[in-house]
């Protein structure tokens, strides 16, 4: 879809490189199939020659710049996560804007996320939102009780090309994930690499988690447990800066993997601090009318009865708490499998036909 859009656009893509961990080998004979390039990093030998790399998105930031992926249940994870390290630190989260990109695309290159063009992409054509257009972040801010800024409070959209350092949580492998939003948001990023300490299990060189105590003791607003200058220098940006990290601004690249310390991806347990701290508050959308309850569904073949369970709980939950009777359930998701919409039709459940109403022809990304 996006080599289309360029092409409309009057721009040549020459080459489109496909980066995924994917291991099928009928997904990589169809990106032969395509005249897409990519890394044999089998045949390379990269991991021998190399070591582990770890591909990097700039997504959220606590107090500081963001090119954030808002749309997808990953980037809410980040986002939550982020919070959450404000509110233990004293920091003031600033919220990125909502931005398409990787979770708009064709389903034949869906899986490959990674997928890079020489030229503009989706998000430049779509352009980006404000979030408190689409959250209600004055709600957030009174059940939190915490200041939370937005993109625009700290920096103008589009604005001169600004410079920021950030500490890496990952290995650098490639930069260009992301760069759609980074290059609208006017960001020229340069890494710095964080104590080993701060991983999960410190001794394991492919961990990916990162310990919230562990990134707070590093940019507490007093007495931080080292200067940022102690740290070592991991990937100029773009343009060639390499600034120390930023002692009022503190950036991370990822915040998706972050854990209180007991267990990895601890948002499957209530008893997570997330969950209890930020997530207990849920991000509300901004209303617009009352409409009907809105399940959100991410990869499924069918309705399972899991499903269905939950859904009536909910329905149950809302007419006992908030004495709300509702009889209409729409249903959110990109599944494509015909037999999966056949179930939540006759589940009596609502949704949006895109191919019908001819959403991406009328309205584009």
């Amino acid at each position: 879809m996006r080599v289309k859009l360029l092409e409309q656009q009057g721009k040549h893509v020459k080459d489109v490189i496909i980066m995924s961990d994917e291991e099928d080998p009928k997904f990589w004979n169809e990106i032969d199939d395509l005249g897409w390039v990519y890394f044999d990093h089998a045949q390379e030998k990269t991991k021998i020659k190399y070591g582990t790399w770890y591909l990097v998105v700039i997504d959220v930031v606590a107090q500081s710049l963001a090119a954030g992926f808002v749309g997808t249940e990953d980037s809410t994870f980040r986002l939550v996560n982020m919070i959450y390290l404000g509110v233990i630190t004293d920091r003031e989260p600033i919220i990125p804007p909502v931005a398409p990109d990787h979770h708009i695309c064709e389903p034949g290159v869906r899986a490959a996320m990674y997928m890079l063009i020489h030229a503009g992409a989706a998000v430049t054509e779509a352009g980006i939102l404000p979030s408190g257009d689409i959250f209600d972040l004055e709600h957030l801010r009174r059940q939190l009780r915490i200041p939370i800024l937005e993109w625009q409070d700290a920096k103008l959209l589009p604005s001169q090309y600004d410079t920021e350092d950030s500490y890496s949580t990952t290995e650098i492998e490639l930069l260009e994930f992301g760069w759609d939003v980074g290059r609208l948001e006017r960001l020229d990023v340069a890494y710095t690499r964080v104590p080993s300490h701060t991983r999960l299990r410190a001794e394991d060189q492919e961990e990916s988690h990162v310990v919230f105590s562990q990134l707070a003791a590093l940019i507490y607003p007093q007495n931080p447990i080292a200067s940022p200058e102690s740290f070592p220098n991991l990937v100029p940006s773009a343009i060639g800066h390499h600034f120390p990290a930023e002692e009022h601004l503190s950036c991370f690249d990822t915040m998706y993997d972050a854990t209180s310390g007991f267990e990895s991806y601890e948002w499957r347990f209530s008893w997570s601090p997330v969950w209890r701290t930020v997530f207990g508050q849920p991000i509300p959308q901004v209303p617009y009318g009352h409409g009907p309850v809105e399940i959100i569904i991410s990869s499924a073949y069918h309705v399972t009865p899991a499903y269905a369970k939950n859904v009536g709980r909910i329905r149950e939950n809302l007419s006992n708490e908030r004495d709300l009777d509702e009889s209409r359930i729409l249903v959110i998701s990109d599944e494509e499998s015909p037999s999966f919409w056949d179930d939540v039709r006759s589940q009596g459940w609502l949704y949006v036909n895109h191919t019908q109403e001819q959403t991406f022809e009328k309205f584009g990304e």
